[in-house]
């Protein structure tokens, strides 16, 4: 069997058990290595960074319109309700974001009512795919900008 050519040496010290405060290597190369994966970056792993497309979004009108977004499925409508005195709109996600934070800001003054004014309750839906965001005491649902960071 023909041996390998020797091409180059990582070299890590004259003693490996001693710690040597080097990069083991450094490159010029721009192309990928077969076979070499790299686990963790700078001490983090993939799972510690967002994903692209974990930053979400809706615009929500009080009719339950949803106009720009990311992360709702097309032609995704909220499901609005009155409770209690209080409008509770369901915004429907394509995907899980129970392991989200959602923060909501109105997109207009609310009508007269006892609520606060501008005032939202954020809150991850029961289903795991939804934000339930509530107007307190309005007396029609104002409509707001969603964000969902994940």
């Amino acid at each position: 069997m023909p041996s390998a050519a020797t091409v180059g040496q990582i070299r890590f010290g004259q003693n490996p058990a001693q710690p040597v405060d080097k990069p083991p290597f450094t490159t010029n190369g721009t192309g990928l290595v077969k076979n070499l994966n790299a686990d963790r970056v700078d001490g983090k792993s993939a799972d510690d960074f967002l994903p692209a497309g974990s930053l979400l979004f809706a615009v929500v009108g009080g009719d339950g319109a949803i106009g720009a977004s990311r992360g709702v499925a097309n032609g995704a409508k909220a499901t609005v309700t009155a409770t209690g005195g209080n409008q509770v709109i369901s915004v429907p996600f394509a995907g899980d974001v129970s392991k989200c934070a959602a923060t909501a800001s109105p997109a207009a003054a609310p009508s007269s009512g006892s609520g606060t004014p501008g005032q939202l309750v954020v809150a991850i839906g029961g289903d795991g795919k939804s934000v339930v965001v509530t107007e307190p005491g309005a007396d029609a649902p104002v409509g707001f900008h969603l964000q969902v960071t994940c």
